[in-house]
C-alpha cells in the first residue's frame, strides 16, 4: 500500500483501512520521514502535504489523530507548500464547515496546539489568493466553533491579540468583516467576548446562526 492507497483512504475517512496501513512498516517509515508530503489537490491546487495535513482536513478519530503525531510530531509545524499552511489550519477550516462539521474537529485543535508548540503554529500564517491568514485569523475568518476560537487564543494571549494578517488587520476586525452582525450576533457577541477576556454568551446558541458562505 502506497502514498497514493493511504491518501485515498484518509480522504475517503475509511479510518479502519488507515489504521491498518500506518501499523505497516514500510508506510510508519515514510510518515516519519520529515520530507514525506502528499499531493492532495481537495485542499488547494498543486499543494504538498503531509498525511497529518490531509488527517487535519477531515475527521479523524483521536487513536488516529495521536498515532500520526507520534510517527512524525514535526509533521505538526510543517507548513504545506506553496501554501504555507500547517495541520491546525486544516482542522480549523474543517472545524469551519457547519454542514459537515463533528465534534472532533474542535478536539483535533485541542490536540495539536497540546502535542506541538503551540505559539509557532499560532504565528504561521498561510497564504492563498484571499489573504494571509494565522490559525486564529482563519478562524475568525471561517466563523469556527468559539470553543476552537477560545482554544486558539488562549494558547498565545500576547500574539492572539497583537497578531496582524498580511493586510494588517486584527482577529476581530476579520471577524466583523467577515460575518454580518444581523445574520450571526450570537458568533460575533461571543468571540468578541473572547478576544476581549470576557466571559462568553453560551456557545451552543451560535449554532442558530447560518453557515457562513464567504469564508476563504
Amino acid at each position: 500500500m502506497g502514498n497514493a492507497s493511504l491518501r485515498k483512504a484518509i480522504l475517503n475517512e475509511q479510518w479502519e483501512d488507515v489504521r491498518v496501513m500506518i501499523k505497516k512498516e514500510s508506510v510508519m517509515e515514510r510518515i516519519r520521514n520529515k520530507n514525506y508530503i502528499i499531493p492532495d489537490r481537495t485542499v488547494a491546487e498543486d499543494q504538498l502535504v503531509t498525511a497529518l495535513h490531509l488527517a487535519c482536513s477531515r475527521d479523524p478519530p483521536e487513536d488516529v489523530l495521536l498515532t500520526l503525531l507520534h510517527l512524525n510530531l514535526q509533521s505538526a509545524l510543517t507548513p504545506s507548500s506553496p501554501g504555507g499552511e500547517l495541520p491546525i489550519h486544516c482542522a480549523v477550516r474543517r472545524a469551519g464547515q457547519r454542514k459537515k462539521r463533528k465534534f472532533f474537529s474542535v478536539e483535533a485543535v485541542r490536540i495539536l496546539l497540546d502535542y506541538s508548540d503551540a505559539s509557532q503554529q499560532m504565528s504561521q500564517q498561510s497564504s492563498s489568493e484571499k489573504g494571509a491568514f494565522t490559525p486564529l485569523h482563519l478562524a475568525c475568518a471561517v466563523r469556527a466553533p468559539c470553543e476552537v476560537i477560545r482554544l486558539l487564543h488562549e494558547a498565545d494571549l500576547d500574539s492572539s491579540r497583537i497578531c496582524l494578517d498580511a493586510e494588517h488587520r486584527t482577529a476581530w476586525e476579520i471577524a466583523k468583516i467577515k460575518n454580518h452582525w444581523i445574520r450571526y450576533p450570537t458568533w460575533r457577541k461571543n468571540v468578541k467576548a473572547i478576544l476581549r477576556g470576557s466571559d462568553p454568551v453560551v456557545y451552543s446558541e451560535e449554532l442558530n446562526d447560518e453557515p457562513n458562505p464567504a469564508a476563504p
